[in-house]
């Protein structure tokens, strides 16, 4: 019978520890073959520039991360192992379906973009991203959107777009998340005009 039992409890631990991330990595292939299926958009995020306040602003990343290892710590100590392990379990499950909803409302805002009127950007400075795991690389543009009022980036594979200089221009063709955020869907360089002579 405790054979049994224990043959359950290893059973349910081994579910609970991989089932979580399967379901996660399933979830991204399916969403990847939908998006695959679906007429392709060139749709890059334009995303806000973080600007720190303060200092505190800058490590309360890392204070929230250290506070929260420490309460667990002390939680684990104070109770004991056995008793926080639901707890801990639950937290597992709910980390790994936040990430799930995460994919699975980025795939849906990105569906149905509404278009915006073009705007002219002008370039603040960019940045070569080499080629990764994670995406084919490309010149990263911090911009200054017309009608944002913080400096914007975004990310584009295009070796032309590598040649631009701080203070050069580009149209941008914009369009909305069904939830949230800004994409660029096509740009065009534009020429520089030259001073006129005094």
């Amino acid at each position: 019978m405790s054979l049994t039992l224990s043959a359950w409890v290893q059973q349910r631990t081994a579910w609970l520890v991989l089932a979580p991330p399967i379901f996660m990595v399933g979830l991204r292939s399916v969403l990847e073959f939908l998006a695959s299926r679906e007429p392709q958009m060139l749709a890059l995020p334009l995303t806000p520039v973080p600007i720190p306040g303060s200092m505190l602003g800058l490590l309360w990343p890392g204070l929230a991360l250290l506070t929260a290892l420490v309460l667990v710590i002390l939680t684990l100590f104070k109770l004991g192992w056995r008793r926080v392990v639901p707890s801990v379990a639950l937290v597992w499950v709910l980390l790994w379906l936040a990430g799930s909803a995460t994919l699975i409302q980025r795939h849906l805002n990105q569906l149905d973009l509404q278009a915006l009127p073009d705007v002219v950007a002008q370039t603040l400075t960019l940045q070569f991203k080499p080629p990764s795991s994670r995406g084919p690389g490309g010149t990263q543009l911090y911009l200054q959107v017309p009608g944002m009022p913080v400096p914007h980036t975004v990310l584009i594979d295009d070796p032309q777009v590598a040649t631009l200089k701080p203070g050069d221009t580009l149209s941008l063709s914009l369009a909305q998340g069904r939830f949230s955020g800004f994409f660029v869907t096509a740009w065009q360089i534009r020429p520089n005009l030259p001073e006129s002579s005094l």
